[in-house]
């Protein structure tokens, strides 16, 4: 079966495991079987291109999942404005999932997407 995460989800709905699709089987859970465990007990890094007021970071800590580093980018001024407020707010909300040093390099990296590479990337994540 699907992970509970996924239930319900458009591609749990249009295939099911064990379904034939081109001659086999193809699992259309959104995720790995193994991610939500792995990501409750070690927490995740979030990065979020295109950021905005910060949903992504929001919906990782409403599923519970400590958010161990948090990237961000977004050419928007305002956005760039509002979501440190929201950092900020989420931290009180969820101080056991959220804490500073998670978010104290959030916007460090470049605010133009288009300057993402692979190596700018790992370069960010690396401990």
């Amino acid at each position: 079966d699907n992970c509970s995460q996924c239930a319900g989800s458009t591609a749990s709905r249009l295939a099911q495991p064990g379904d034939p699709v081109w001659g086999g089987d193809v699992d259309t859970a959104c995720c790995a079987r193994t991610f939500f465990p792995w990501a409750y007990k070690t927490g995740v890094v979030v990065f979020e291109p295109f950021g905005g007021l910060g949903a992504g970071l929001e919906m990782v800590l409403r599923q519970g999942v400590k958010v161990n580093r948090y990237l961000y980018a977004d050419v928007s001024p305002t956005a760039g404005s509002v979501i440190a407020y929201r950092m900020a707010a989420l931290q009180q909300r969820y101080p056991h999932l959220l804490d500073a040093a998670a978010v104290q390099d959030a916007m460090t990296g470049p605010q133009d997407v288009y300057q993402y590479t692979e190596d700018v990337i790992f370069s960010m994540v690396k401990p």
